[in-house]
């Protein structure tokens, strides 16, 4: 994912710098679509993120608890000596 954002944005900066070696009149126009369309897509990465994000936050927990778990039924258990 973070590939896909990186090209993205490598995409747009070479976008930009293009835009400003042209000269036609719709330069202006087409330029703001692109920032518009840049801007999609990296709202739309950033839902990803988020829910990725979130799911991952959700996998850790659940490991820390059975972590916590782990080391509590190791501790109930009477050492042998």
């Amino acid at each position: 994912m973070a590939a896909g954002l990186a090209a993205l944005i490598d995409d747009h900066r070479k976008a930009v710098a293009a835009f400003g070696a042209d000269t036609r009149e719709d330069t202006l126009e087409r330029a703001a679509d692109k920032i518009r369309q840049t801007r999609l897509k990296v709202e739309g990465y950033a839902a990803l993120l988020s829910d990725e994000k979130a799911r991952l936050d959700r996998e850790l927990a659940a490991a820390r608890a059975e972590l916590r778990l782990k080391v509590e039924q190791l501790a109930a258990i009477p050492a042998a000596g």
